[in-house]
């Protein structure tokens, strides 16, 4: 914003720990490339995407957690050039790699090696990019290169002042760099402002010497450069001091504490960074506001107060650019939206419980230029003064009821307004500053409801025990229309007629409970329609046509046609704006319907709806009474051409020209997954196109869903879907998603975000899934049973083969043996008879010889036998 009277601090988004913060308080706050908010606790790191909050914190058991719980206000940083978040702890320092989600953590030793990362304050990267550390032991610069510490101790003597404190003066709480002089760098310590020029490695000390050190003028924790070449110094409990570079002398005070009447401020002022050219963001518990360095005045904007009624402090830790302001507090995070506050809002102060101000109708007197608010529970006839901004009330006279239910208002004349009351109507006079009782005769307990005039001047009167009637102005008398009482009392329905509204053709419509219908007063016809199929009106409209537009009970936009009465209410938009309480419609044909969901805007040409609600400045939860203030709620149209809205206790303003939604982008994404409950790194980035890779013992997941809208959470809405496992769409009501024994196979894991307000706006993010089947299952494993079961089957063939050859030649052998066995046989056979022939002729040759000729031939027959 241009300037800093148009920034609302109305209606702030909060983030505490409802929200799902460690707790409430929240020292300080940034931003990362991808667009994320991180948020530092006194309890750990916290991760804000607009809908859910990621903590992380220290863990003993896991070397990868943040290396401690406690960081303080100036001790986190977005390093650009590293793509890290640079975080100092009351442990040592961590960095932190949001793509990851990992930390790379140094440790403050206990053996004292690395003891000057103990107790870190401040973190601080220099306009050449290099990182400074301010501890409880001074100033460390570290070395990315090779991911070393260099402490440079200040070692000056201050003999001539006993008062100081070298060990306080260790104690660097906050870093900057000169604006002008790159070699300069300005510490806040405990004990006065540091000088140090990095080249050099050289302090100067300046200290503010003052006659009372317990005002803690020199123990400064906040250091504020601005283009003046003046430095703003924050202190723990005193007055903002004010440094000049170039003369090298302490210039001012401003606060409590100061002897200069002109410079005098209640209580502690913290200054913050540079507005503009002379403007300067501090914060106190009188409030947020902006500093004049040229007139030394602050100019608050917005007071925060607690429940008790006691304003604090607030840190203004960043900005986004032409988007939004974020504060840091003890009672959480606020968002202040810079360029989407259309609503102007006024109440007024709570009184008691008893005291409901329900709105019940609407009248603008352009005579006195008030805007009448008729409330149930109220204190008499309220009106807003639109010239000063400022509620009213005339009250009744004394004694006329227990409790005050004004239902409508209306005019009877140029100097009267009529004030219809559920058991009395009354007569606003005497320069709209008197309620006396109006000359009105009716029967006993009526129970008004609402009133309206046709364009004879009559005037229409609803009720719940009358029906519908009409005033005569003359005699003062309420006519009651007796042929729909006869119909009530024939049909046993009680005559609870509420709204009405006459058409073209002077036809009063009227909706009464579960039915509506309409009355033709010409000839005292009238026919009912049933309402209970989700037709039932909730309102009339009326615009420069002849239309009636009505608002209908969770069936979006109707309306009704005078030419074709026999149709009764026909759907216009369906599917639009739930249950519609109140209406408008403005020079293009847009409509404004109040719902429970805020205000719905329906341009029939684009047949899609926008809706404004508490980031646009719209009212939805009152604190006081624990309830939402725009329900049940009335919208009016004023002659300036704004719209205007009845709260419960209040009214707001807004411009119809000007209703516009900022164009806002969200993108869905996966939180984190795990395994069987522990959880599984995700790499490349939570927006990049990711597959996951599981074994099949994987198969137990829980998905964390969300989506990054920063200006937009409320709005979104998320749903999921595993592709293979779930048939429709899962909404994430609690964000999670939990599958249990998935078989192996190709998955296809889908988040869809969806705008509430524009409808058709959604966006996807897909993680594919590939969970591996068991190695015996894959297909390597069955080709290799199918070898085994091959070279099985060749071994069982091969012995069968060789055990069929075998028998075979075991027969066969057995032939040999018979073959052989009768070829000896035969053989023998054929040799025996001729040699048994032989032998028996020697036998004889041996006996036929004489003795002498035996032994002469005797070795001859020997060898022949």
């Amino acid at each position: 914003a241009s300037g800093f009277t148009q920034i609302s601090f109305n209606n702030p988004q909060v983030i505490n720990a409802k929200s799902g913060l460690p707790e409430d308080a929240v020292e300080s706050i940034i931003k990362d490339d991808q667009g994320f908010m991180w948020f530092a606790t006194n309890k750990g790191l916290c991760r804000w995407d607009g809908i859910s909050v990621r903590v992380f914190q220290h863990d003993i058991a896991d070397s990868n957690s943040i290396s401690g719980n406690y960081i303080p206000r100036n001790a986190i940083i977005w390093d650009s050039l590293s793509k890290q978040i640079v975080i100092g702890t009351d442990k040592g320092l961590s960095f932190f790699d949001p793509y990851k989600l990992v930390f790379k953590n140094f440790f403050a030793n206990k053996d004292g090696t690395m003891d000057f990362l103990s107790g870190i304050h401040v973190v601080f990267i220099d306009r050449q990019g290099e990182l400074w550390i301010g501890s409880n032991l001074g100033l460390i610069r570290f070395e990315k290169s090779n991911e070393t510490f260099q402490s440079f101790p200040f070692d000056q003597i201050f003999d001539q002042n006993p008062h100081i404190d070298k060990k306080d003066l260790k104690l660097v709480y906050d870093i900057t760099q000169d604006v002008v002089n790159d070699s300069i760098l300005w510490l806040a310590t405990l004990q006065g402002l540091l000088k140090f020029n990095k080249y050099s490695n050289r302090f100067n000390w300046f200290y503010l010497e003052v006659d009372n050190f317990r005002d803690e003028l020199n123990s400064f924790n906040k250091i504020a450069a601005h283009s003046n070449r003046k430095l703003y110094l924050g202190t723990w409990n005193t007055d903002m001091v004010v440094f000049n570079t170039v003369t090298e002398k302490f210039e001012l005070q401003f606060g409590p504490y100061t002897t200069v009447g002109s410079n005098f401020f209640p209580v502690p002022v913290i200054p913050f960074f540079q507005k503009s050219e002379n403007k300067l963001w501090v914060s106190s518990k009188e409030g947020v506001g902006v500093f004049d360095t040229k007139e030394n005045k602050i100019h608050i904007l917005h007071k925060f107060m607690n429940e008790a009624g006691r304003g604090y402090s607030v840190n203004i830790t960043f900005f986004e650019e032409n988007e939004a302001m974020w504060l840091a507090s003890e009672y959480g995070v606020f968002r202040i939206s810079l360029n989407s506050q259309f609503f102007h809002n006024y109440f007024m102060e709570p009184i008691d419980e008893n005291y409901w101000f329900l709105p019940t109708s609407f009248y603008e007197d352009t005579t006195y230029k008030r805007l009448y608010v008729g409330y149930a529970r109220g204190l008499g006839v309220h009106y807003f003064n639109l010239k000063t901004n400022t509620f009213h009330v005339i009250p009744f006279p004394k004694g006329h009821f227990n409790e005050i239910i004004v239902r409508d208002i209306l005019p009877i004349d140029q100097d009267n307004l009529l004030v219809l009351c559920p058991d009395g109507i009354y007569k606003l006079s005497q320069k709209r500053e008197t309620i006396v009782p109006a000359n009105v005769s009716f029967n006993e307990s009526p129970k008004f409801i609402e009133m309206i005039a046709d364009p004879k001047g009559r005037i229409w009167i609803s009720g719940y025990n009358i029906g519908l009637g009409w005033l005569n102005k003359k005699t003062g008398q309420i006519h009651q229309v007796e042929t729909l009482n006869n119909y009530f009392k024939e049909n046993g329905i009680s005559p609870g007629i509420n709204n009405i509204a006459i058409d073209k053709y002077n036809k009063i419509w009227f909706r009464d409970y579960e039915s509506y219908g309409y009355y033709n007063p010409v000839d005292g016809d009238f026919r009912f329609f049933d309402g209970s199929d989700k037709m039932a009106p909730l309102c009339f409209y009326q615009d420069k046509t002849d239309t009636i537009w009505v608002g209908l009970h969770r069936n979006g936009l109707g309306f009704i046609n005078p030419e074709e009465p026999e149709n009764g209410v026909q759907i216009y938009k369906q599917g639009y704006g739930k249950s519609i309480r109140s209406l408008l419609k403005d020079s293009n044909g847009c409509f404004y319907f109040l719902t429970s969901d805020g205000i719905e805007k329906l341009s029939p040409e684009k047949d899609r709806t926008i809706i404004f609600n508490e980031k646009e400045g719209l009212v939805k939860h009152d604190k006081w009474s624990n309830r939402d203030p725009s329900l049940p709620g009335l919208l009016i149209k004023i002659s300036d051409g704004r719209f205007v809205i009845a709260y419960r206790r209040g009214i707001g303003f807004f411009s119809p020209d000007s209703m516009h939604k900022v164009n806002e982008s969200f993108q869905p994404y996966i939180n984190s997954i795990k395994v069987f409950d522990k959880e599984i790194p995700i790499e490349g980035g939570l927006f990049s196109k990711r597959k996951l890779d599981l074994n099949s013992d994987q198969n137990f997941l829980t998905f964390e869903c969300s989506a990054l809208a920063l200006n937009n959470g409320n709005d979104i809405s998320l749903s999921h879907k595993l592709l293979g496992v779930d048939r429709d769409r899962v909404g994430s009501g609690q964000r999670s998603a939990n599958y249990a024994n998935l078989q192996a196979g190709n998955y296809k894991f889908i988040v869809k975000a969806e705008s509430k307000s524009t409808p058709g706006q959604v966006k996807e993010t897909v993680l594919d899934i590939v969970i591996h089947p068991p190695w015996w299952k894959t297909w390597w494993a069955y080709f290799g049973f199918l070898i085994l079961f091959l070279l099985i089957i060749f071994s069982i063939y091969r012995y069968q083969l060789s055990r069929v050859l075998e028998h075979k030649e075991t027969i066969r052998l057995k032939e040999i043996n018979k073959m052989k066995s009768r070829l000896y046989t035969n053989i023998t056979h054929e040799f025996r008879t001729p040699l048994t022939v032989i032998k028996g002729i020697t036998f004889e040759m041996r006996n036929s010889l004489e003795k002498e000729e035996q032994k002469h031939c005797d070795d001859k027959l020997e060898m022949i036998e």
